[in-house]
């Protein structure tokens, strides 16, 4: 888990991240005034080693990459 959230802390934007390890779920909030790539953070995922099953957000939820 600590991997996957460095990872995600170095997406601009990324604020916190909570994980409920066994959920198998990252919750990751955005700094006031933040978009965040809903692109960034699944490669993100993916740099830490892992595939992410699904990416839910204000964007969509998303159960392959999100295209740029």
């Amino acid at each position: 888990v600590k991997k996957v959230a460095d990872r995600l802390y170095a997406v601009p934007g990324v604020g916190a991240v909570q994980a409920d390890v066994q959920a198998h779920v990252l919750v990751v909030t955005p700094r006031p005034q933040a978009v965040l790539s809903p692109r960034l953070l699944w490669e993100a995922v993916e740099a830490a080693g892992k595939r992410p099953a699904r990416l839910e957000g204000p964007h969509g939820s998303f159960a392959a990459k999100p295209r740029p």
